[in-house]
């Protein structure tokens, strides 16, 4: 299992203004709506963009899904 911590401190590397600029991720929802400011609609750069925020959110679910089921077993909750 992926450490929550670690996936919230990772940063990510855009091209962006002719030069490059450090991204820290707090949360998809986040770096999406900055994504979606930095990059046109349609450009390859966002579509790139849009499957790193969609892979991260699947991550955070499952993470998500993992820690409810091991508190659940934990506390002998279902």
């Amino acid at each position: 299992m992926t450490n929550l911590k670690k996936l919230h401190s990772k940063t990510l590397y855009g091209y962006g203004n002719a030069d490059f600029r450090r991204i820290h991720i707090s949360l998809p929802a986040e770096l999406a709506d900055l994504l979606s400011r930095q990059y046109p609609n349609g450009s390859r750069s966002r579509m790139i963009s849009l499957a790193i925020i969609e892979r991260l959110q699947k991550i955070e679910e499952v993470e998500l899904e993992s820690v409810r089921k091991e508190l659940g077993d934990f506390l002998g909750v279902e």
